[in-house]
């Protein structure tokens, strides 16, 4: 612990990786609880019943496959952040969601969304994925 805490103020990188993994960890397990909130099938069901063009042109099972896939993904991945463990592969999902929440957003037209939330956040969690890999943390 004494080496941790020795690293984590004298190294500017591994201190930003570290605060940047915590925070998108903690973000994504909360974002996971409040989709379970509404219940586990709450939120596929709001996919499906949604007023959106990929509501009315994609098939009921796939949105319902993304429903149910994607917050048991977050909470998977804000767990492995927390821990530390597979963080790069965790990071790599991640932007592979944000991207898919890019795509539905631009499909439905919503360019503000995508503009406000997901691509600063996008960007940012490419500053994580670059100073974990300069921090060289081994996990």
């Amino acid at each position: 612990m004494k080496k941790f805490c020795t690293k984590l103020t004298n190294d500017p990188v591994f201190f930003a990786s570290t605060i940047l993994r915590l925070a998108f960890g903690i973000m994504f397990i909360l974002v996971a609880v409040k989709k379970f909130r509404m219940g586990y099938g709450g939120f596929a069901e709001s996919l499906v019943n949604g007023d959106t063009l990929f509501a009315k042109e994609l098939p009921d099972f796939l949105l319902y496959a993304y429903g149910y896939v994607i917050p048991a993904l977050e909470f998977i991945i804000g767990a492995m952040l927390l821990l530390n463990k597979k963080t790069k592969l965790a990071y790599q999902i991640m932007a592979g969601i944000y991207l898919s929440f890019i795509i539905g957003q631009q499909y439905d037209g919503n360019t503000s969304k995508v503009g406000n939330e997901y691509l600063p956040a996008l960007l940012t969690l490419v500053v994580a994925y670059y100073t974990y890999h300069k921090a060289g943390v081994k996990k």
